[in-house]
C-alpha cells in the first residue's frame, strides 16, 4: 500500500510537510491511479535533508509558459524528477488528469542548506515552538549556564552575534527553556575559542556602533533537523526591507530569552513581530545606513540583546537573517539594530580567520 497524502475534497487543498531524514512517501490526485476532473492542489515539502521527488504526470491538457524564476511546469504525458530543499508541487488540471509522485529524503546527508524554519500550527502567542528556529544560539555563562545573550548558527564553526555581548563562555546550541537542563534533543553545549569584534566597534551616548561579532567554537556543528544555520542576504545586502508605501512596512521577527514585565527574565524562547522603520526619517536616532530601525507599539527587543532579527523571503520561503539586535534607548522605543548586509564582506572574511 503507498503512504500517500492527499486531499479528501478537491475544490482545492494546500498542505506544508516538514520530512525527516530517510522518509519516504507518495502524493497524488485525489482519485488515483483513476483520473480526477476539475482539481487544484499545493504540496509544499521542507527539509534540512534533500528531496527527492520523481513523478508519473497524465495530463489531457495543454500548459501555458513557465512562470516564476525557479519554477517549472509540465505537460502532457510524462515522468519528470529533480530535488532540492524546498520543493512546491502544484497539480492543477481543468479535465481528466493524473499524476503521482514518490518522494524521498536522503540519509547522512552532510550538505548545508540554511534557512530552515520547523513546521508549527501556532497563530497566536510569543513563545516560539521547541527548535522551531534551529540556528538560534543562546551564550551563557561557563558557571551557573545563565543566557546573557543571543547569537546565530552561520556555519558549522561560527556564531553571529552583537559585539557587546562578547566574553570567553559556553554557548548552548538548540536550547528552548532555560529552567532545564538538555530540555530537547538538540541541545548541545559548545565552547567559544575566539570572538572576533568589528574594529569599528564602540558606544557613544545613546547605542552602540558596529555592534557585530562573530565567535568560533571548539568543533564542528552537527546538523540535523534540530539544529542548522541560518541564510545570510547575500542577494540583499542593500536591501532595508522596507516596503516602498508609507503606511506599509515590512515584518521582520526577533528572537531571544529576552526579560519582560519589568526585569521578569522569560524562561522560554521568544519571538516578537516588529515593523522596519525607515532610518532617514529619524525615527531612530544616531541610526545610519549600516542600522535596521526596528519598532512596533507594545512589542519590542528589550534585553534581547545579539539575539536575531529574521525576514522571509517570500519567493523561496528561506529565513534570512537580516539584523542582530543592539540597543534600545528603553523599553518601548525604536531599536537601531545591526542591518547584516553592511556587513557581509566582513563577515564573511571573519569566517575564514
Amino acid at each position: 500500500m503507498l503512504n500517500r497524502v492527499h486531499g479528501v475534497k478537491w475544490s482545492g487543498y494546500s498542505f506544508d510537510i516538514n520530512l525527516e531524514e530517510g522518509q519516504t512517501f507518495h502524493i497524488s490526485n485525489d482519485k488515483y491511479p483513476n483520473f480526477s476532473g476539475i482539481e487544484y492542489g499545493t504540496w509544499k515539502l521542507y527539509s534540512l535533508f534533500i528531496i527527492e521527488a520523481t513523478c508519473f504526470i497524465d495530463l489531457n491538457d495543454n500548459c501555458i509558459a513557465n512562470n516564476g524564476n525557479s519554477t517549472s511546469i509540465y505537460c502532457d504525458n510524462d515522468t519528470i524528477a529533480f530535488e532540492g530543499f524546498n520543493l512546491t508541487i502544484k497539480f492543477v488540471s481543468a479535465f481528466q488528469s493524473r499524476f503521482l509522485c514518490e518522494i524521498k529524503t536522503n540519509i547522512n546527508n552532510n550538505t548545508c542548506q540554511c534557512g530552515r524554519k520547523k513546521l508549527t500550527r501556532t497563530v497566536d502567542g510569543e513563545v516560539t515552538k521547541v527548535n522551531e528556529y534551529p540556528y538560534i544560539v543562546g551564550l551563557a555563562t561557563a558557571t551557573n549556564k545563565t543566557i546573557f545573550c543571543g547569537a546565530t548558527i552561520i556555519s558549522n564553526r561560527h556564531i553571529l552575534t552583537a559585539a557587546h555581548c562578547f566574553r570567553i563562555t559556553n554557548r548552548v546550541i538548540g536550547e528552548y527553556d532555560v529552567t532545564t537542563d538538555d530540555n530537547t534533543k538538540g541541545t548541545k553545549v559548545y565552547q567559544l575559542i575566539k570572538c572576533i569584534i568589528h574594529p569599528g566597534y564602540r558606544r557613544n551616548k545613546f547605542a552602540y556602533i558596529n555592534d557585530i561579532a562573530v565567535c568560533k567554537i571548539n568543533k564542528n556543528i552537527e546538523y540535523t533537523a534540530e539544529i542548522g544555520p541560518v541564510c545570510l542576504p547575500f542577494k540583499h545586502k542593500d536591501d532595508s526591507f522596507i516596503v516602498k508605501i508609507i503606511i506599509c512596512f515590512n515584518i521582520i521577527q526577533s528572537l531571544g530569552w529576552n526579560l519582560r514585565d519589568f526585569g521578569k527574565k522569560a524562561i522560554k524562547l521568544q519571538k516578537v513581530d516588529l515593523n522596519v522603520e525607515n532610518v532617514e526619517l529619524k525615527n531612530c536616532p544616531n541610526s545610519n545606513d549600516n542600522n535596521i530601525c526596528t519598532f512596533t507599539p507594545g512589542n519590542d527587543t528589550y534585553q534581547m540583546d545579539g539575539g536575531p532579527l529574521l525576514w522571509k523571503n517570500p519567493v523561496t520561503d528561506d529565513i534570512v537573517l537580516v539584523g542582530i539586535i543592539s540597543s534600545g534607548y528603553s523599553s518601548g522605543t525604536p531599536t537601531a539594530n545591526m542591518r547584516i548586509g553592511a556587513y557581509i564582506d566582513w563577515i564573511v572574511s571573519s569566517n575564514s580567520r
